[in-house]
């Protein structure tokens, strides 16, 4: 089994300049709100509708869902990790995600003693 093939930005954006392309454009992409992640995935038709959806939302369900997409996002990365190192303890896993997160600079600034792991 070979390497996995990325999928192609073409018809969607240019990644260079990380803006819509003419292209992505005339399928319904708006521009100035490209981003990358929803356009691999996102057919323009539903990401339009997400978009009219949250435009919808006051500010505080906004933060509300940001928030839930964060968390979401940090048990993800701490699945992983643990599915790296299954031989991780719990604490272990949130070192190795707080070093993810922070970066090895911040993560000795916060935690001088913990072990730097491996996420």
């Amino acid at each position: 089994m070979g390497k996995p093939r990325r999928p192609s930005l073409a018809g969607y954006a240019d990644p260079r300049s990380l803006q819509c392309s003419a292209e992505a454009t005339r399928q319904g992409a708006l521009p100035g709100q490209y981003n990358a992640a929803q356009m691999l995935d996102t057919a323009p038709e539903a990401a339009r509708v997400r978009l009219t959806v949250y435009r919808r939302m006051g500010a505080a369900r906004r933060a509300a869902v940001a928030m839930q997409m964060c968390d979401d996002s940090r048990g993800n990365a701490a699945a992983g990790i643990r599915a790296r190192h299954p031989e991780y303890s719990d604490e272990q896993v949130q070192y190795a995600l707080n070093r993810l997160v922070l970066g090895d600079e911040l993560f000795r600034a916060a935690w001088p003693s913990a072990p730097a792991l491996d996420p």
